[in-house]
């Protein structure tokens, strides 16, 4: 499955999107496009994780996009999915409000974007504190996980 994103200023309608989020406390609106096709578009992302979270039916009203700008290293991509699949994704499966998760990945420019659902951002903010607060899994080196880039905070429009 593949990825577009597309930033605007204008709240205008988005025909066809998956997802439409206006960012909060910003002129932003971000429209994401599935596909199981490769698109065109050279900037499309690979979709590496869609996964449904403790609340996987209910309707989602907040977004999360957690940006890793890149390029990033071997060595970060695979500390990142082994933190990912074994510490972040077990506590936010288990974290009330968390709806979906999609984790997108840009090859050519190794860049990672990480999109969270949530029922309220209450929910989003205590799942930040909550993944904030783990503890590393044996073996996992801090250096390797350097943080995201960005993290913008989105309303989910119906």
């Amino acid at each position: 499955m593949y990825a577009t994103l597309h930033r605007s200023s204008e709240p205008g309608p988005a025909p066809g999107a998956d997802l439409v989020l206006h960012q909060i406390g910003g002129p932003v609106t971000l429209t994401v496009h599935l596909t199981p096709d490769r698109p065109a578009d050279p900037s499309a992302y690979e979709v590496q994780q869609d996964c449904g979270l403790t609340e996987p039916d209910a309707v989602p009203t907040a977004a999360q996009v957690i940006t890793f700008t890149g390029p990033l290293s071997e060595q970060v991509v695979a500390a990142a999915g082994r933190a990912a699949r074994e510490r972040i994704i077990p506590a936010m499966a288990a974290h009330p409000g968390s709806v979906r998760q999609l984790a997108l990945w840009q090859p050519e420019l190794r860049r990672q974007v990480v999109i969270t659902l949530a029922t309220s951002l209450r929910s989003l903010e205590e799942g930040g504190r909550r993944v904030g607060a783990l503890p590393l899994l044996p073996g996992e080196d801090v250096a390797l996980l350097p943080g995201p880039d960005h993290v913008e905070m989105f309303r989910v429009r119906e």
